[in-house]
């Protein structure tokens, strides 16, 4: 018995990752542009469907017509 009969493999896991493991990263990234995309363009849309209401005094015409262009 000169072996042992399980294999070990150092450096496995669920948890463990390679030190060079970049494209997690960017992925990561990624997720988190588009997640910032989307709240900024719903905050402005609100803003501005708002601001143009008060302004034109349309009585919430166009603050509605900016909260269904956000939507889509």
């Amino acid at each position: 018995m000169s072996e042992s009969p399980f294999i070990t493999r150092p450096g496995r896991g669920i948890f463990k990752r390679p030190q060079n493991d970049t494209q997690l990263v960017k992925d990561l990234a990624i997720i988190t542009q588009l997640g910032f995309i989307m709240a900024g363009s719903t905050d402005l849309s609100f803003w501005l469907g708002y601001e143009l209401s008060e302004r034109l005094n349309v009585h919430s015409i166009v603050y509605g017509a900016f909260i269904l262009l956000e939507i889509l």
